[in-house]
């Protein structure tokens, strides 16, 4: 972990999300760094625009140049589902997905994800 803020046996730590609990094991210097650290266990996207098209046989008979990676905690349950749901209402819109191919800045592509239109993010 490349965060300064925390001390080294706080990077050391390990979090662990169980039955909608987290619980951190490993010491720590400050409540304020055991918050910190209890916030990693979240939900996280990641989008990628492929320069190269894949092949993945898909229904569409399209190639693949737009990618999802949605990473959850083993509790996130209903969180999870909704993360996906947004994702597919998005994929599901041709104008978006045109938008989030031509998108030239993280603004763009975000503003797109997110619902706004390109325009709007500067």
């Amino acid at each position: 972990m490349k965060d300064k803020s925390l001390s080294i046996t706080a990077k050391n730590g390990k979090v662990i999300a169980l039955n909608k609990r987290v619980t951190l094991r490993g010491p720590v210097k400050t409540e304020a760094e055991k918050r910190k650290i209890e916030s990693l266990a979240r939900i996280y996207g990641l989008f990628a625009r492929l320069a190269e098209p894949i092949d993945y046989k898909a229904i569409d008979g399209r190639p693949v140049d737009l990618v999802f990676l949605l990473l959850s905690p083993a509790n996130a349950g209903a969180e999870h589902l909704k993360a996906l749901a947004a994702i597919s209402r998005v994929t599901r819109n041709e104008p978006a997905l045109e938008r989030m191919r031509g998108a030239r800045s993280r603004d763009a592509l975000a503003a797109v994800l997110m619902g706004a239109d390109e325009r709007d993010a500067a």
